[in-house]
């Protein structure tokens, strides 16, 4: 019985490193192409560091950006039917704006070659909460690019591991 057990828990350790082996390269590949993107962004983010926030086309300063904002806040419907995106803006060269959805909270893009997102709590949707979620979300590349380095990391390892474990007794 114990033979057996080894067995059957050899063959599905088996089953899992060839698994793993074959969709590993994919998802690594996938990986690299978000870390890329997630480094462009942070490029973009850093070279327009300085310049301001704009608004349909004109730029603003910071006192006066909560007013204008929370304007086109007003004009923005607040139930839907299905989920809509509407741009607002650039922040530091890249364009942000909210996703509305029906039966939940917005959340706030910020668009580059890696969009994210970030979603608002249903009690602060002002201006504010809106500036502060594009902000949070610009300075969190290094961040969220040295998170996606140690996940290839990891993923590379376990191909490594994997591999080197198929087809041993």
């Amino acid at each position: 019985q114990r033979l057996a057990l080894l067995k059957k828990n050899h063959m599905d350790e088996q089953y899992v490193a060839r698994r793993s082996v074959r969709n590993l390269p994919e998802v690594i590949t996938g990986q690299h192409e978000w870390l890329s993107q997630l480094t462009a962004d942070a490029a973009t983010v850093n070279a327009h560091a300085s310049d301001p926030v704009a608004i349909g086309g004109r730029t603003y300063s910071r006192e006066d950006l909560p007013a204008i904002l929370g304007g086109r806040l007003d004009t923005m419907p607040k139930h839907v039917r299905e989920t809509t995106r509407v741009p607002m803006g650039i922040y530091r060269g890249l364009s942000f704006g909210l996703v509305i959805r029906p039966e939940f909270p917005p959340e706030v893009f910020l668009d580059g070659p890696a969009p994210r997102t970030v979603g608002l709590s249903r009690d602060h949707q002002g201006p504010r909460a809106v500036l502060n979620a594009v902000e949070r979300l610009a300075s969190e590349y290094g961040a969220e690019c040295d998170h996606m380095r140690q996940n290839i990391a990891i993923a590379e390892g376990q191909l490594r591991d994997n591999r080197a474990r198929l087809g041993k007794p």
